[in-house]
């Protein structure tokens, strides 16, 4: 008698080179925006609200530890990491974790005062608490052994994450689409927040919904 039955398919290079080109893409951010907020130096700010004493100080320490959830997350993105480091795995995804919702509190804070209006200050707040309840969500599950349901709740985080990164994007293209924004003009950065964040749901979602291709395997009985 013939049985057959599936096992999944073994990890595709492509998925690798997508990983590394991402890898490469938040590297690249990084040392864009992290120069200008770890220095402490508030002349060095892109952006500013001058009328709140703290604002530049909470948005420094957002940046920097914005940064580690971009490196934190890389790492437990890599299956081979997962594999061959379970330990460092956790430990790492703990970091993760702490870092993220330390940048998720933050975020909540200089995005309720957003010099950019109300609207953007709505989009900032509502997509922070967003991202604190997936991570969170994520940590939950981890504690009580859940891990598929871990895994997608870690994605959605981090995919939020990618949110600020894609918002520079989409600003630059505004820009050139709409051209610069006049003074007091606040429709370039609504567009940016409110798109960039969205998207990044709707394809990290997109990710987890796709079809798991699965290979048939024959077996003689």
């Amino acid at each position: 008698m013939i049985m057959t039955t599936t096992v999944e398919r073994p990890v595709k290079r492509s998925g690798r080179v997508w990983r590394w080109i991402l890898a490469g893409l938040l590297l690249a951010f990084i040392a864009w925006r992290l120069p200008n907020y770890w220095a402490f130096d508030r002349e060095q700010a892109l952006s500013r609200n001058d009328s709140i004493p703290w604002h530049y100080v909470t948005m420094s320490l957002h940046v920097i530890l914005g940064s580690a959830v971009y490196l934190t997350g890389l790492l437990q993105l890599s299956p081979q990491f997962r594999k061959r480091y379970p330990v460092m795995h956790r430990w790492v995804g703990r970091t993760y974790v702490c870092v993220a919702l330390s940048a998720g509190l933050l975020a909540l804070a200089v995005g309720v005062v957003s010099e950019f209006g109300p609207a953007v200050r709505v989009g900032n707040v509502l997509f922070s608490l967003l991202w604190l309840h997936a991570t969170a969500e994520g940590w939950l599950a981890a504690r009580r052994r859940r891990f598929a349901e871990h895994r997608v709740w870690m994605l959605r985080s981090f995919g939020m994450a990618l949110g600020v990164p894609l918002a520079r994007v989409i600003t630059i293209v505004c820009v050139f689409v709409l051209g610069p924004p006049v003074p007091g003009g606040n429709s370039v950065a609504i567009i940016s927040t409110w798109l960039s964040f969205t998207l990044a749901i709707l394809m990290t979602q997109a990710y987890l919904d796709r079809p798991v291709r699965r290979l048939p395997v024959r077996k003689l009985g």
